[in-house]
């Protein structure tokens, strides 16, 4: 399903009530009741819902996952995330680095007038999890004729290290140690695929990762539209495997529906002067309350009655 966000309810409800299954675009919806009606028509229907959030998908992100996993920078405790992508995907990355469900959220958003009428829209929240790791998401929209400002930017603090991008500091009994993540790609029928991720120790590697589509000769390198051809792969293969062993998916509606609960907590925070706001959200925000009227004056109905009116 890749139509506009605000489309997405409606869509997903007439799909499920016939029976066919789900791999739906992000964001999930525009509102948490939005996205709460499509995982209720799904669960109803008995159908599958994957989301498309695909940046944890990459390779390197799977390995830095992995790296963390192992202890190497010892227990986390702040992560920084730069992203010239949508903020649900930087929400999405820092959720999953946290591993911890989140405690509030203070956000600040901006939009400010460039050349030729064009706009930036920038948006910054810092995000406080149940496990006290704090995370700091920054979001910067293209500036236009330039068509990305930045680079992204992933650091991850820990008790005896830090990741940074494709770097690893690592504190241990004999002192500091520099490592770097890197591909080791081979030729599959003369074209270059990653076969694996290696961490290099002074010329010491270490396999982290194998690439499980390496047979598929797809790329690594993020693309325009976000993410990579090897993380497009895993999302299709994830909502194939749940309907064929009538599993649920990798990722799925709920955690896309978490994704989208930071976006609205961060704007309502925005809204009420930078003041912190709690998580779980659990009442309709003066944000969403905005979209649902934005909704309105494009359509001429109530989202939901919409959805009700349409689809019985």
């Amino acid at each position: 399903m890749c139509t506009p966000p605000d489309t997405h309810h409606i869509i997903a409800k007439i799909i499920a009530e016939h029976s066919v299954h789900i791999f739906c675009e992000t964001p999930i919806a525009i509102t948490l009741p939005c996205a709460d009606f499509m995982i209720k028509a799904v669960s109803k229907a008995g159908v599958k819902m994957e989301v498309s959030e695909n940046y944890h998908r990459m390779l390197i992100e799977r390995s830095r996952f992995k790296l963390l996993e192992e202890g190497i920078i010892g227990e986390v405790s702040r992560v920084y995330n730069v992203n010239y992508r949508h903020c649900y995907h930087g929400m999405s990355l820092l959720r999953l680095y946290a591993k911890s469900e989140a405690r509030s959220v203070t956000g600040a958003c901006k939009t400010f007038s460039l050349r030729e009428g064009k706009v930036e829209r920038w948006d910054h929240a810092i995000i406080h999890f149940k496990n006290h790791v704090v995370a700091i998401h920054d979001f910067c929209s293209p500036r236009p004729p330039i068509p990305w400002r930045r680079t992204r930017y992933i650091e991850v603090d820990g008790t005896s290290g830090c990741v940074v991008n494709d770097e690893v500091f690592s504190l241990t009994d004999k002192g500091p140690k520099k490592l770097k993540l890197r591909p080791l790609t081979v030729s599959v029928n003369g074209i270059e695929v990653p076969e694996r991720i290696v961490i290099d120790d002074e010329g010491k590697l270490r396999t982290v990762l194998v690439n499980p589509y390496k047979r598929y000769m797809l790329s690594d390198r993020e693309i325009q539209t976000g993410g990579s051809l090897i993380s497009v792969a895993d999302m299709l293969m994830s909502i194939a495997e749940a309907v064929r062993k009538e599993t649920e998916p990798r990722y799925g509606a709920l955690q896309a529906r978490k994704d989208l609960e930071l976006h609205i907590a961060m704007r309502e925070s925005s809204l009420r002067g930078s003041k912190p706001v709690k998580i779980p959200l659990t009442s309709l925000t003066r944000y969403e309350r905005q979209v649902h009227r934005r909704y309105e004056e494009k359509y001429g109905h109530k989202p939901l009655d919409d959805a009700l009116t349409l689809t019985g």
